[in-house]
């Protein structure tokens, strides 16, 4: 008797409320597979070094923006538009001159 009082679900609405997670990675190894394929055998080789790479690139840019956040900061929560990156860049430019 409860079951006839609600409203039956129809499919669709089931297929919405599933996570769109696997779709996007599915999108992003479609992206990478053709990389992987050209590395061939070498994957095993490179991937690692590859991988370091990109971390140490990462953690100099975390470093970079730590050192100077006291500069960053304003720039980021104060201005907006081009305005910002001139600003952005300038600092750069002033940390590569050893001025900051």
């Amino acid at each position: 008797a409860s079951s006839a009082s609600r409203p039956r679900r129809r499919p669709a609405e089931d297929a919405d409320e599933q996570p769109q997670q696997p779709d996007d990675i599915s999108k992003f190894l479609t992206k990478i597979k053709p990389v992987l394929d050209v590395l061939g055998p070498m994957q095993g080789f490179l991937l690692p070094p590859l991988l370091l790479g990109g971390l140490m690139l990462f953690f100099l840019f975390i470093q970079f923006v730590l050192q100077r956040f006291m500069f960053i900061a304003p720039v980021m929560y104060l201005t907006e538009g081009k305005t910002r990156w001139v600003l952005l860049g300038s600092i750069f430019v002033a940390s590569l001159a050893g001025v900051i």
